[in-house]
């Protein structure tokens, strides 16, 4: 993104000695995500904001590290870092990617994303339904998107995602999305998935996907999570209504 004198937000992605960076504007965060309004609020926010366009200290973002899970994004082919501007506010981002953060700033101020292909399915990816197709370089993954707006509560964001997640589930990697850890730990997710799942059973129930997880279940696998085991028992509820 360019950065304006209106752009008075830098985010900072630490990358080895050095660190990319990123650039909004606290108005137009404060007024889309409570997140950012209650951080822009803040006290400490409020004493920064009084020096505004000078050196300040960083506000932490907390976030579950990207690397933990599925389908995170690949900072490898980001530009070289650069050196951020002196902004009213400073954000350092230490634990979500720089990919995932450009593309959810780039939908808050365009109204435009582009989704890659999850890494259980073989199809291509195609634009978001009703948005101007996004340069390939703003393409993320929909699972670390749809981490991020949960944090930041981007609820159209949320539902965004979470249809292009859907979409990609076919017979071949429903259980693989089903069993993932984002799903795990997201609700609207896992019930989304449930249901498909529930609703395609005839033919997921011969997927190499379902064979493999049963043979892990009946053989006490160590590598079968407590959260799988409790997924496979609302599927039977699922199943039994």
């Amino acid at each position: 993104m360019s950065s304006p004198a209106y752009l008075n937000v830098t985010f900072t992605f630490p990358d080895g000695n050095a660190f990319l960076t990123l650039h909004s504007n606290s108005d137009l965060l404060s007024a889309a995500s409570p997140y950012f309004k209650s951080l822009f609020a803040s006290d400490f926010s409020e004493k920064i904001s009084q020096v505004p366009l000078t050196p300040i200290e960083t506000l932490p973002i907390t976030r579950t590290r990207e690397r933990a899970f599925q389908d995170s994004d690949d900072e490898a082919e980001q530009s070289a870092p650069s050196t951020p501007p002196t902004a009213a506010y400073r954000v350092e981002v230490s634990e979500t990617s720089f990919k995932t953060y450009q593309a959810v700033l780039h939908w808050l101020h365009t109204g435009q994303i582009h989704f890659a292909p999850l890494t259980s399915s073989r199809y291509p990816t195609t634009p978001s339904a009703g948005r101007a197709f996004t340069p390939a370089a703003l393409t993320a993954s929909p699972k670390s998107v749809y981490r991020l707006a949960d944090f930041l509560v981007l609820p159209c964001l949320v539902s965004l995602t979470l249809d292009s997640i859907v979409r990609q589930v076919k017979v071949s990697n429903a259980i693989e999305e089903l069993t993932s850890d984002v799903s795990a730990l997201y609700e609207p997710l896992q019930a989304a998935l449930l249901k498909y799942v529930a609703k395609n059973w005839r033919e997921v129930k011969s997927s190499e996907g379902w064979k493999s997880l049963r043979e892990k279940v009946l053989a006490k696998d160590d590598d079968v999570s407590e959260s799988t085991l409790w997924i496979c028992l609302q599927l039977l509820d699922l199943l039994s209504e």
